[in-house]
Parts: C-alpha cells; structure tokens; sequence
C-alpha cells in the first residue's frame, strides 16, 4: 500500500459495498416492491448484490491507499 490517504467517496470499495447492502436490504426499505423480491426481482437483486460484495472485497485486497482523512501535515494550502 503506498502513502496517502484518500477520502471515502473516491473509493470504489466503500461505494460497491455501499450498493451491495442496499439492494440486500431493498425489499425491506420499499425500494423494490416485496413481492416482486420474491420472484426474479429477488434473485436478480441477490445477484448483484453478490456481484458487488466481491468487488469490494476484490477492491480492498487491490486499494493501494488507505481511506480516510489526511493529517493535517498533508493538508493543501
């Protein structure tokens, strides 16, 4: 892993786990209607929240920096 901090919202780790655990809790937040979750809608969503578990799992074990807020020394200005 090089130096460096990098914020969160650059990491596609952070937003592929991000997406995974919304479409595994999407019938439950309204967003897909639970009854279509339980047909196709459902594996299609469990799918690709898989499918994005392991990016962010694949993206971490790859991520080069850590994630978080630089220390003051780094800072710009």
């Amino acid at each position: 892993m090089t130096s460096g901090v990098k914020p969160w919202w650059k990491s596609k780790t952070i937003w592929a786990a991000l997406i995974a655990f919304v479409m595994s809790v999407a019938p439950e937040l309204g967003i897909i209607n639970p009854d279509d979750a339980a047909g196709i809608g459902g594996d299609l969503t469990d799918i690709v929240a898989g499918l994005f578990a392991g990016f962010a799992i694949y993206g971490r074990i790859r991520a080069r920096q850590r994630i978080g807020t630089p220390p003051p020394s780094d800072w710009e200005g």
